[in-house]
């Protein structure tokens, strides 16, 4: 499949932060390989120059930032809502993410548990002894803010969800039979 220079001027228009990471790696190659630029590649690295000069932050899209890697604190929040029963308000209270001055910071752990289904999943398959290190250090908070009943419930939850993952892990994997 081919892209025409269309849609790649079109994309680089649009800035997209990761469109621009793409272009960006696919100029160092060039330059590392010894290859010259297209001219297209040379306008945008420039456009990006000049901004920077300007003491502005180039490749950007408008109040934008690149993305970071999902982690520990993703997957602990997923945790702690998926397995623990809380709802976003209570994991933001548990793990300290409220500001001093009380503003509601539930809208962004909402954003955070769903990262963190995504970094559950993929350490599933990938590094399944971070999940068990999260489930562990998720067992080991206060839970100060929660109600007995609710810490208790959480725990359990917890529990049950690191037993669910350690038995995953110790059944034996059975061949296809094929008859």
């Amino acid at each position: 499949m081919t892209v025409s220079m269309a849609k790649v001027l079109a994309n680089i228009r649009k800035q997209k932060y990761y469109r621009n990471e793409d272009v960006l790696n696919t100029f160092i190659s060039k330059v590392e390989s010894g290859i010259t630029p297209p001219d297209w590649m040379l306008q945008f690295m420039a456009d990006g120059a000049r901004e920077f000069l300007k003491g502005g932050k180039p490749w950007q899209k408008e109040g934008g930032r690149p993305s970071k890697p999902y982690g520990p604190k993703e997957l602990t929040s997923y945790l702690l809502w998926h397995y623990g029963g809380l709802s976003a308000e209570k994991v933001a209270t548990v793990l300290g993410e409220t500001d001093d001055d009380g503003v509601d910071r539930v809208q962004t752990m909402r954003r955070t548990i769903k990262r963190g289904l995504l970094v559950f999943v993929g350490a599933r398959v990938n590094s399944p002894d971070l999940i068990k290190a999260a489930f562990s250090e998720s067992l080991d908070l206060e839970f100060a803010d929660l109600t007995p009943s609710q810490r208790r419930k959480c725990r359990d939850g917890l529990r049950a969800g690191l037993a669910d993952i350690e038995r995953d892990d110790i059944e034996p994997n059975y061949e296809p039979i094929y008859t």
